[in-house]
């Protein structure tokens, strides 16, 4: 698939610039400005916006509004499967268990957090 390709071609350590941005603090009342001003893109859904970037913790503290954890749901199934398709295409002998087992290698908290530092 056209997707898996260009996923294949993503750098693999961040820039400087990048790192650095991650780093800055976003402004709360206006995060649409300020994704256009540092990542160069327009949101066209203000209100989406602002539900991906809430986390449960800052929701609860703010009146109940909705969080991003529907979001980090289908973020999480679509990275499985992105995942899966590589794999299984990599490794055309390994049976079920060991595809299996490299998915949950490659897909949990521990090995996400070390390619996104």
């Amino acid at each position: 698939m056209a997707v898996f390709s260009a996923l294949r071609k993503l750098p693999r350590k961040l820039s400087r610039r990048d790192r650095r941005l991650r780093r800055q603090e976003v402004p709360a009342g206006d995060i649409s400005a300020w994704t256009r001003d540092t990542a160069n893109h327009v949101f066209t859904s203000e209100p989406l916006l602002r539900q991906a970037m809430a986390h449960r913790s800052w929701c609860a503290e703010h009146g109940g509004q909705p969080s991003n954890e529907r979001f980090e749901f289908l973020g999480d199934a679509i990275l499985q499967w992105i995942v899966t398709d590589l794999i299984f295409e990599a490794h055309p002998s390994l049976n079920e268990g060991a595809l299996t087992d490299l998915r949950k290698s490659l897909v949990n908290a521990e090995t996400l957090a070390n390619i996104a530092v």
